[in-house]
């Protein structure tokens, strides 16, 4: 429903025997990664891949945040940290319906279309997921943002990009370990972890398992657009 912002669940004009005999599922496998600087809400809209409309729910509702999309909610408490957030994000698969059960006298349930709850019915859904870790430190009176922020980008890059395995040492030198030991990570994510990481070490390390997190088949995945 555009009007209300809200995607109505529980709710359908056809059976479930329907839909499924007139659904297409593709393949649809891919996965990026962005490294984020500024943490405005322009930003994380753009980041959670929302237009205005999500840009303006965002500022004043009604859009009840959940999972990768609560990165949204999380602000820089102050001027003196410094902050950068990585972004993990995949699809999985693809389903749309065809188009031979549309029109008003296919319906199953025909009444449902008449009481006016939504303006618009899902014919197509992207499954996949997110995950946002962001990574905080304190800048001392000697520091910049833009010296914190260049080394944890230099960091980042050695430790997750060009390194493979779950397992594999993060080989960190001691002047990196250091300033790895000074951040704060908080993970917002579309996936169930047995506990968020604190720690960088444990970001990297639940980062390297994210695929794994989808389960067989996929069958973790999560439906991450809709139109």
């Amino acid at each position: 429903d555009v009007r209300r912002d809200k995607l109505i669940t529980g709710v359908t004009l056809w059976d479930p025997q329907t839909l499924a005999n007139h659904t297409i599922t593709y393949k649809q496998p891919y996965t990026s990664y962005e490294i984020i600087t500024e943490d405005s809400l322009q930003e994380k809209a753009r980041a959670l891949g929302g237009e205005a409309s999500l840009k303006l729910s965002l500022l004043v509702g009604p859009m009840s945040a959940s999972g990768s999309a609560k990165y949204a909610e999380d602000y820089q408490r102050t001027n003196h940290e410094a902050r950068l957030t990585l972004k993990y994000s995949t699809t999985t698969h693809f389903q749309q319906l065809t188009m031979k059960h549309l029109g008003k006298g296919n319906l199953d349930h025909p009444d449902l279309h008449d009481e006016n709850r939504a303006t618009h019915v899902v014919t197509g859904v992207v499954y996949g997921a997110e995950a946002f870790f962001i990574f905080d430190r304190t800048i001392l009176n000697s520091e910049s943002k833009k010296e914190i922020s260049g080394g944890l980008q230099a960091i980042l890059g050695n430790s997750i990009f060009r390194t493979q395995g779950v397992e594999t040492n993060l080989n960190l030198t001691k002047e990196e370990k250091n300033f790895t030991d000074k951040l704060h990570c908080k993970f917002y994510g579309d996936f169930r972890l047995n506990k968020n990481p604190d720690t960088f070490d444990e970001a990297v390390t639940i980062y390297r398992r994210l695929p794994s997190l989808l389960g067989v088949n996929n069958i973790n995945a999560i439906p991450k657009k809709a139109w």
